[in-house]
């Protein structure tokens, strides 16, 4: 697992924070202008803007993108909660399998 790695990335990241880095909000802007050029824009009469296009190239996948340190510490708990349910399992095959040796 992986666990290490999101919690150092978080560490830096808030580290990050607490000086000069700040997380880019990935959202739409909000369209401007009267009713009709925001109809002419969505029919296709009219070329989005540039600003459009960009976001349309960028895609809103969130793992291209940046996350709050939170995020991060939340991944390497789920992770280290994985290992252990995977340790317990693998104690306890090893019980059932040799019953004498755990006495």
């Amino acid at each position: 697992m992986h666990y290490h790695r999101y919690r150092v990335f978080a560490e830096l990241l808030e580290q990050g924070l607490r000086s000069t880095l700040e997380i880019p909000q990935h959202k739409p802007p909000a369209l401007t202008g009267n009713a009709t050029s925001v109809a002419a824009v969505v029919r296709g009469n009219s070329a989005p803007s540039l600003e459009m296009n960009a976001l349309r190239s960028l895609g809103l996948n969130p793992n291209h993108t940046l996350q709050h340190p939170g995020f991060y510490y939340y991944m390497a708990s789920r992770c280290t909660e994985l290992q252990r349910e995977k340790y317990h399992a693998v104690i306890e095959a090893e019980v059932r399998l040799w019953p004498s040796c755990s006495a």
